[in-house]
């Protein structure tokens, strides 16, 4: 083994480590098929958080998950690249989300309910504008929008 400058040993790890890592961000959060899905594989009893994870299509998205009431405590998102996100739904019944995007100067602008196409009863799919930062809840507080049916 040989040392780094720091003192600590240089040691050769590539597909092995990233393999762990892959394997606990999937347990926290899979956007696979286009679909973002949240702490699919977590143990139910186990509380959970991250910090922006990066999900297909230009997205960071940042969440926590309750382990005592077996619910998902909060869900955020950052655009990056103003596409369409769909979200299967961490919530029963509606999902509602608010547009809170920063103006070029970093100043928070008013924030707006996004516009949604309900896909199914579960996922949601909304579209994002860039640097767009949005919250995601279940609707109760909030307006609901219609949701018109979107083919899978």
């Amino acid at each position: 083994r040989s040392m780094t400058l720091s003192g600590w040993p240089h040691i050769m790890g590539g597909l092995e480590e990233m393999g762990a890592i892959d394997a606990v961000h999937s347990l926290l959060m899979l956007s696979d098929d286009g679909v973002l899905e949240l702490f699919a594989g977590w143990p139910s009893t186990a509380n959970a958080s991250f910090e922006t994870l990066r999900a297909n299509g230009g997205f960071l998205v940042s969440s926590g998950y309750d382990g005592a009431s077996k619910r998902v405590t909060h869900l955020e998102v950052v655009s990056e690249a103003g596409r369409w996100l769909t979200i299967a739904s961490p919530w029963p019944g509606a999902l509602c989300a608010r547009n809170v995007t920063r103006g070029a100067d970093g100043q928070s602008v008013a924030g707006h309910l996004a516009s949604a196409a309900r896909k199914s009863q579960r996922y949601y799919r909304f579209e994002t504008v860039v640097k767009g930062h949005y919250t995601f809840e279940p609707c109760g507080g909030w307006q609901v929008w219609s949701s018109h049916a979107v083919s899978n």
